[in-house]
């Protein structure tokens, strides 16, 4: 999780250069060698942004959750969002984890009669 300075496609990028088609390759490449991938994040699509209110205002999407299928199959239904509130050049990223646990069933204690007789009987 966090800010990896570096693109997975070129529409995560808007304004400015275009960004280099090899290092998007080298990037994806990189995660794909170490078995991760993005997990999809809502909110707004760009974490990182530069010049704003300028004709050089670049946005780019800098920030990932990187996760293996592993992760995906014991942290189930994650959200991932973009918050929009910050004084920063990127929004902070925030991911909600929803495990699921499996309860344990509750057995109903059943006195039995036979425990009547063996107490009498001991007495």
């Amino acid at each position: 999780m966090g800010d990896f300075n570096d693109l997975l496609a070129s529409h995560e990028k808007q304004g400015g250069l275009p960004h280099p088609n090899w290092l998007l390759q080298r990037f994806r490449q990189a995660i794909e060698d170490v078995g991760l991938f993005d997990l999809p994040m809502s909110g707004y699509k760009f974490t990182w942004e530069n010049g704003r209110d300028s004709d050089s205002w670049v946005e780019e999407k800098l920030d990932w959750f990187l996760v293996s299928s592993s992760w995906c199959s014991k942290i189930l239904h994650s959200i991932a969002y973009s918050l929009e509130v910050t004084s920063s050049d990127h929004l902070p990223i925030y991911l909600e984890l929803k495990v699921f646990i499996p309860r344990r069933q509750v057995r109903l204690f059943r006195y039995e009669n036979l425990w009547n007789r063996i107490l009498i009987v001991d007495v």
